[in-house]
């Protein structure tokens, strides 16, 4: 997986809190038809050293590993506020060798 990632994380558990905006909690529920209505994503309370490790950033590919969602993917794009990604949810990173757009339009293919 090196070959296309620089890195592979597997989501944070974690119980989400309508109440606060400063960080958001993206969910595998969050995403429909490859989309987030981050006003209706929840926050969460996390701690710096936490938030750093489970930051979502723009190019990050997400990946739903169980249940009826499994494979379901998401290319965060555009995000202009905070949030960390939930477990069930696994973060590709791309490399700079790959375009993540490709490898995007790749996870939604019958190939993978």
């Amino acid at each position: 997986m090196d070959q296309v990632s620089n890195a592979i994380h597997y989501g944070y558990t974690a119980s989400a809190n309508n109440s606060l905006t400063d960080v958001r909690l993206l969910r595998i529920t969050d995403i429909q038809n490859n989309r987030v209505n981050w006003e209706t994503v929840p926050g969460y309370e996390i701690d710096t050293h936490k938030l750093n490790s489970y930051a979502l950033n723009n190019n990050d590919l997400l990946i739903a590993l169980k249940g009826g969602t499994i494979g379901k993917s998401y290319l965060a794009e555009n995000l202009t506020l905070k949030a960390v990604f939930a477990s069930y949810l696994i973060r590709i990173v791309p490399n700079n060798l790959i375009f993540p757009k490709y490898l995007k339009l790749y996870a939604d293919s019958s190939l993978y």
